[in-house]
């Protein structure tokens, strides 16, 4: 008999596992109530940092909040529109600094909260 532990219900047995924690480690997520400490509690865990490097961040200043702010908050609405508590994965359009619209993933992690990236990202 397999071990129930070990099966995902959807496709079978887990062969690999890789945690936000090892993703923020490694570089490739931020924490997001590092930059926002408000978003401690909010629908939003984690930004990949390639996301982040598309004008939401600079050398010189670091995390540009407001930017930042404006994201997530077009993620919200791209959430709020089709949330279900089954759901996992949601995508849209967001615009970005420069006026562009890029498309987005915002996926459910292991916390229960959701980690945005792009397309790429995944």
């Amino acid at each position: 008999m397999e071990n129930e532990n070990n099966k995902d219900s959807v496709f079978g047995e887990v062969i690999y596992s890789y945690t936000s924690d090892e993703a923020e480690n490694d570089g490739i997520l931020v924490k997001l109530d590092e930059v926002l400490p408000e978003y401690s509690k909010g629908a939003f865990s984690h930004i990949t940092s390639n996301l982040l490097s598309k004008g939401y961040e600079s050398k010189i200043t670091g995390v540009n909040i407001l930017c930042l702010k404006d994201l997530l908050q077009q993620c919200a609405r791209i959430v709020h529109k089709k949330y279900s508590e089954e759901e996992y994965f949601y995508t849209g359009m967001v615009e970005t600094l420069n006026g562009d619209k890029i498309k987005v993933f915002i996926e459910k992690n292991e916390t229960g909260r959701f980690t945005i990236m792009l397309p790429e990202d995944r």
